[in-house]
């Protein structure tokens, strides 16, 4: 009998032991296991904030949208109640309003023990509209449900498409504005945490809880819609009409506070739907030779759906040529190396450490004439002879004055980042390839921002494409100001290399064709060879085309760039 007590003692204490345990010590491990078994949570979805353009026309919006689904519980519930046969009554009307198989839905409503079957996960209006009508007339109210949500919507289609970049179809942002600004577009989901039984009856208990969803912040560009339509219908037409196979880029931008107007790249994808390629894109990968299908195909469709998301104009990077002139030139008159009064000579090349380095005139430019002319006509041998007397450490630190040696900092995401020779290897050679801007690379953004400092009396400024940030209520959050990062070159000396270039487009200048009547237009073009890809014979066969110019209107001024990469017929 003993025996028995004692066992029966420790057997309470054991016990009491455990309780005390589970009361107390663990209480809360305990109490956080049986929350997550009886409760449930829905997400609140946040509305994500819209693009504007500088006008506040709409670039990006969110639209509703609806998922249907539907609860196979309740439809049992009401089948065994009524013996009417729900199921396939239900199977046979969704499946006629979105286009689907009834033996396959019908399959999966009533085979399964899921409680929330998704049957539509985006249905449109119209759509919605008829699954509504439907509910009414079967009186299915307990069994089918609509659940409001928001997609992702891009009003105008293709414009400014590689600035926009799009969403992935959780709504967050993978390309563009749409991902370097996520965090202030997507908001806050909020949640709705509410009980239920074994049965998944909802129970009325103090574990509900509710958290409302804070919508995302709004963006306002400095982008005009105008001004990009345009830009955008140049660029196409120079791909199109002079065979373009590495796509044309370009930028408007305002000098005196770094916004940009308008920034394009030719063949958009559309970020309605991105997945898709482009007419363009699509030509490429049917004349490839590969077979649909095959592996070949999918990697090579994967690599054009790359290519044709990135935004030239800020992500690749370039040899810009001779429109880098105008950088060497500035330089060596801020320095003091050269000056207007000097003359120069060109036969049509010039030997430098045991290379003979072509101008692109064959003839040569003559002898005596001046530096601006030197700089209108493009001469190489002309820009050779001013870096020599600026040297190379002189001409590095310029360089980095203009900005080539950081990101420009535009708040868009994937800037390229300048190649460009050590200081300590830059030779005699490097100096003069360098000089005519050959044998290094700069983004796009980063050279109309360096070249439109001369256009702003030497200040060179950050460029931004977002304006304001503001709330649901057009509250502004945020507003962008001006940032000057350093003055490259004296106001004398940008005004002077401004007048130099006026005057070679208003006379017979090598960027002549870039004048407008009735305004002073400032413009250098250039071009340049691609040495990463050779022939057969070790030389280079590709070519790049750009321009760079600015119009100077009292207070204000606007610049431009236009690169084309890769033509197969001459530009002009």
């Amino acid at each position: 009998m003993s025996a028995i007590l004692i066992l029966f003692a420790i057997f309470a204490t054991y016990l009491l032991y455990n309780i005390f345990i589970i009361s107390f010590i663990k209480h809360d491990y305990y109490k956080n296991k049986a929350y997550d078994q009886i409760t449930t949570t829905s997400s609140l979805k946040a509305k994500r904030g819209e693009i504007y353009d500088a006008n506040m026309n709409t670039l990006a919006t969110s639209k509703s949208s609806w998922r249907i689904f539907v609860s196979p519980k309740d439809i049992r519930y009401y089948e065994k109640k009524s013996g009417r046969s729900y199921s396939s009554e239900i199977a046979a009307g969704l499946a006629d309003i979105f286009g689907m198989d009834m033996t396959t839905l019908l399959s999966k409503i009533s085979n399964t023990k899921i409680l929330d079957v998704t049957i539509k996960p985006s249905a449109t209006e119209e759509e919605y509209k008829r699954v509504i009508s439907f509910i009414k007339r079967g009186g299915y109210e307990d069994m089918i449900f609509t659940e409001a949500q928001n997609t992702r919507y891009y009003p105008e289609g293709t414009l400014l498409a590689h600035a926009l970049g799009f969403v992935g179809s959780d709504n967050q942002g993978l390309f563009g504005l749409e991902y370097y600004y996520d965090d202030l577009l997507r908001g806050e989901d909020g949640y709705y945490v509410y009980a239920k039984d074994a049965s998944g009856n909802t129970l009325d208990t103090e574990y509900s809880d509710y958290v409302e969803a804070t919508d995302g912040y709004s963006l306002v560009t400095t982008v005009d819609s105008y001004i990009q339509g345009e830009l955008e219908e140049i660029i196409e037409s120079i791909r199109e009409n002079h065979g373009v196979e590495n796509r044309v880029c370009g930028i408007v931008m305002d000098t005196e506070t770094g916004a940009i107007l308008a920034m394009a790249t030719s063949s958009p994808f559309n970020p309605n739907t991105p997945m898709q390629l482009s007419d363009a894109f699509l030509q490429k990968l049917e004349s490839s030779g590969f077979a649909p299908g095959t592996t070949e195909y999918d990697t090579y469709k994967s690599e054009l759906r790359q290519i044709m998301w990135s935004n030239k104009a800020v992500s690749e990077t370039y040899e810009p040529g001779s429109t880098f002139k105008i950088v060497t030139v500035s330089a060596a008159l801020d320095m003091g190396t050269s000056h207007l009064s000097d003359c120069f000579s060109c036969n049509g090349y010039r030997e430098v450490g045991g290379y003979r380095i072509r101008c692109h005139k064959v003839g040569g430019h003559g002898n005596g004439f001046s530096l601006a002319y030197g700089l209108q006509m493009s001469c190489n041998p002309c820009m050779i002879a001013i870096s020599e007397k600026l040297g190379a450490e002189n001409f590095y630190s310029y360089v980095e004055r203009f900005g080539y040696f950081e990101k420009s900092g535009i708040d868009l995401p994937g800037e390229g980042t300048t190649i460009f020779h050590n200081k300590e290897n830059i030779g005699t050679t490097e100096l003069a390839t360098a000089s005519f801007g050959q044998r290094f690379k700069v983004s796009v953004i980063n050279q109309l921002v360096a070249i439109s400092a001369i256009a702003n009396d030497g200040k060179l400024v950050r460029p931004y494409i977002v304006d304001k940030v503001i709330d649901s209520t057009g509250k502004v959050i945020s507003q962008h100001q001006t940032e000057v990062r350093g003055q490259v070159v004296s106001a004398e000396v940008a005004d002077t290399v401004s007048k130099i270039l006026i005057d070679g487009v208003n006379g017979d200048g090598g960027a002549k064709n870039a004048g407008v009547i009735g305004y002073d237009i400032a413009a250098k073009t250039g071009t340049s060879q691609k040495f990463d890809i050779l022939d057969e014979n070790g030389n280079s066969y590709l070519r790049i085309g750009s321009t760079v110019g600015f119009a100077l209107d009292g207070d204000k001024g606007v610049s431009m760039i236009i690169v084309v990469d890769e033509p197969t017929s001459q530009v002009k």
